[in-house]
């Protein structure tokens, strides 16, 4: 047994797929949504008897271990390595010696074992340090949140930065491994840290190791920019990382709910204010994968981004990324000029503001509506057309109906228009749909060299239940081997060839099997053995294993017709009166 096999025996799958996805169960399995790409349809499913797990949407499966190294884009060692902390496993002491070998070594753990020293490092130096407590004491901001989200500073000038290398020297860490993540860098004759007289927030990725900081200006005189945030770097990516996201997670999942915010110190103020669960984009806007990263634990996302214009039009861009994510959006509007950290420092409370909150479709029909009069007519068209698509959005028909006639009251435009414009736009989308499936089903066809797809389907369709077969009864039962004895009589495909491998091979555990296959066979193996997860009998096998005979049959009968008509053209006698008796004895076979 290698440590691999250890883990994946000693950590149920269904727990850990649990904590990322809401599933339920339908039979022998789970199915939810897919935590690794987005869709409405629960596709995923999860056999905690077989402990694997297979997506008929994105078409990814394996174990728990690769579920991990795909859900948090860790390499296998550091899926398994984060697998053995988060369940607190003893590993026996045979397998230690293999463990090592996925031990600091690798370049990404090393970089985030550093950037940890640097955070508490500095955390400490800030605790020292009045001024910078003082600062954040007058933004609203209390201790409790200071330690909560790890809170440094680092000193700046030559004596601060000989403190700080002196400092990560203690740890073992040196000038260049402060380089290396960016912490320290090269300036005119000497080192300087850009994090320097900055009030310092330790970035976390979604498990909880440190991979970044964000650093915010205080000193009156300091006029640099107000926030500066680490470079990106491999283990650290603007579009990926969530501020806040390791410490909401818990939260979020028990709410079903995610707050995002525009900024570090709005995060801060929600947190303090009660709400856990709030977290926010790093100096950029919103991305695709930030809300595929929210979608995994959530299915509600509230926005409560600046009052202002550019606020106001940066939720918009949020909800146009939703439409695709299966995310239900809300919205938090907050008095112009005002965010969550300003209302804190003013010791207002963000409670009467969030409970306020509205759908997307109704804080975008109020927003399209606000200027909408003293717009030109071509601008009108333009709005009126934007906010019907985009209730249209709305999947539900009754719904749909009654925000178009939420929008008929503000733009004051008939209702009868406006669905028509609706049924239109639904008309357009669904031709296109119609156009892109015919596009992909006629490349299909073209790319396939076989007459008959229908017929092709049903084999694929024995094959693939005889398959499971293989790999989900006993491989010492009774049954199995008789299926396995007479396979060669009807059977003769890649798929056999598999199942032999597997009948022959000395690995016990399928897991280990399956992964000495080529990616393409391991997964078309996950797919099966999930989709006939309740199991095929040997009954069921037997039936399959007569119509497989019947077509091999019926393949043998056509081929000696053919051989028969050519040696009768040729007037080869001796061969007819050959290619007869084979006939004769075929046909007896299949008689009997």
């Amino acid at each position: 047994m290698t440590v691999f096999d250890y883990v994946k025996t000693s950590v149920p799958i269904l727990d850990v797929v649990g904590s990322y996805v809401s599933l339920k169960r339908l039979g022998g399995y789970y199915k939810g949504p897919c935590p690794l790409h987005s869709e409405k349809d629960a596709s995923f499913t999860v056999s905690p008897d077989r402990n694997i797990f297979y997506c008929f949407g994105c078409q990814v499966g394996g174990d728990v271990i690769s579920f991990i190294a795909r859900v948090e884009r860790l390499s296998q060692g550091q899926a398994l390595k984060h697998l053995i902390e988060q369940h607190s496993l003893v590993i026996p002491e045979a397998l230690q010696k293999e463990m090592s070998k996925h031990s600091d070594s690798h370049v990404k753990e090393s970089l985030t074992s550093v950037a940890k020293s640097c955070a508490k490092w500095a955390h400490k130096n800030f605790l020292n340090n009045e001024y910078a407590e003082k600062y954040l004491l007058s933004r609203g901001m209390n201790k409790k949140m200071m330690q909560y989200f790890e809170v440094g500073f680092v000193s700046g000038g030559t004596a601060g930065m000989q403190r700080l290398i002196k400092g990560m020297h203690v740890e073992n860490i040196l000038l260049n491994d402060l380089k290396s993540i960016g912490f320290v860098m090269d300036g005119k004759g000497k080192p300087y840290s850009p994090f320097e007289d900055r009030i310092l927030f330790p970035i976390k990725d979604s498990i909880g190791r440190y991979i970044a900081f964000s650093g915010r200006v205080f000193l009156p005189q300091d006029e640099r920019a107000r926030y500066y945030n680490s470079k990106e770097s491999e283990m650290f990516s603007k579009r990926q990382t969530l501020f806040g996201f390791d410490l909401a997670r818990k939260k979020a999942q028990q709410t079903n709910t995610v707050f995002l915010v525009e900024g570090g110190m709005d995060v801060v103020a929600m947190v303090q204010d009660g709400y856990e669960n709030s977290v926010a984009t790093l100096g950029t806007a919103c991305s695709v994968e930030h809300l595929q990263s929210l979608r995994r634990f959530v299915h509600t996302l509230v926005v409560v981004y600046d009052g202002d214009k550019a606020g106001q039009n940066a939720i918009e861009k949020v909800a146009e990324l939703c439409w695709d994510i299966a995310l239900t959006l809300k919205v938090v509007s907050l008095p112009e000029g005002e965010d969550p950290a300003s209302l804190l420092q003013k010791g207002i409370s963000l409670k009467t503001f969030i409970d306020q909150q509205e759908d997307i479709f109704t804080f975008l029909i109020k927003k399209t509506s606000k200027d909408f009069f003293n717009q030109s007519m071509t601008e009108k068209l333009r709005l009126c057309t934007k906010v019907v698509r985009m209730v249209n959005h709305a999947v539900h028909g009754l719904k749909r109906h009654l925000l178009l006639q939420q929008v008929s009251g503000a733009l004051q435009i008939p209702l009868t228009m406006l669905q028509k414009i609706s049924h239109q736009e639904l008309r357009q989308q669904a031709d296109a749909s119609i156009k892109e499936k015919q596009k992909v089903s006629s490349l299909e066809r073209s790319s396939s060299n076989e007459s008959s797809p229908v017929k092709i389907e049903i084999v694929d369709s024995i094959e693939e239940k005889i398959t499971s077969f293989f790999f989900t009864t006993d491989r010492q039962s009774e049954e199995y081997l008789k299926a396995y004895m007479h396979m060669h009589e009807y059977w003769n495909s890649s798929a056999q060839k598999i199942v032999e491998q597997w009948f022959q091979s000395p690995i016990a555990d399928i897991h280990c099997f399956l992964d000495s296959l080529l990616e393409a066979d391991r997964q078309w193996i996950l797919s099966i053995v999930m989709k006939y997860s309740d199991g095929i009998s040997y009954e069921v096998v037997k039936t399959l294993m007569n119509e497989l005979k019947k077509r091999k049959w019926k393949a043998e009968v056509n081929k000696l017709k053919h051989d028969l008509d050519c040696a009768r053209h040729e007037g080869d006698t001796e061969k007819v009166h050959s290619l007869m008796n084979n006939f004769l004895i075929l046909k007896q076979k299949i008689r009997n």
